[in-house]
């Protein structure tokens, strides 16, 4: 059984159970959509955000163009 208890409020109940941590787990930055990745490495609420996001797109996009070839069609 797995119980995802993000507020901890499971672990007094079940003191005998294999708890893993927020620490202990690592998500690969390929996994993130555009969106979860500008939140995870971009500035929220300023006023270059927009610039932020603009040169991140292009980053991530000519990135992409370099290491797949053969791919025609590239988007962020």
């Amino acid at each position: 059984m797995v119980i995802f208890d993000i507020h901890s409020e499971y672990k007094s109940a079940f003191p005998e159970a294999n708890h893993i941590g927020v620490s202990s787990i690592h998500l690969p930055f390929c996994l993130l959509n555009s969106e979860e990745l500008e939140e995870v490495l971009l500035d929220t609420g300023e006023r270059d955000n927009y610039n932020q996001s603009s040169v991140l797109r292009n980053l991530v996009t000519e990135n992409k163009r370099e290491h797949n070839p053969s791919v025609q069609n590239v988007l962020f």
